[in-house]
């Protein structure tokens, strides 16, 4: 169905479709779990496994979303957070300051 987004630089894409700024799923859960997924291109795998737990998952793309990552959860009403990340990746100082970045991003 998608074999053409599996294979080149970010076979990832086939999950989510591509690394979107933000994806938001709801389901027809009403449990009240809300989470966001902080990511790159390697939580697009894991994101879809939580649609049949949660009623709302956001998955955020830590390298694109430009918003305000904080006032957006507070207002989707997210009352869990996941970080997801290549483990060689995640232990970098850019992408330290990367997350840094988003979750100070619109703080006044």
């Amino acid at each position: 169905m998608y074999a053409e987004t599996a294979s080149g630089d970010n076979s990832y894409s086939v999950f989510l479709q591509g690394d979107l700024p933000i994806c938001k799923m709801e389901t027809q859960h009403k449990n009240g779990r809300r989470i966001a997924i902080v990511k790159e291109s390697y939580g697009n795998a894991f994101a879809p496994f939580l649609t049949n737990n949660y009623e709302k998952v956001i998955v955020v793309d830590q390298r694109s979303y430009k918003g305000d990552f904080i006032g957006m959860l507070k207002a989707e009403g997210i009352n869990e957070l996941l970080f997801i990340n290549n483990i060689f990746a995640a232990h970098t100082q850019f992408h330290i300051d990367d997350i840094r970045g988003l979750m100070t991003r619109g703080v006044k």
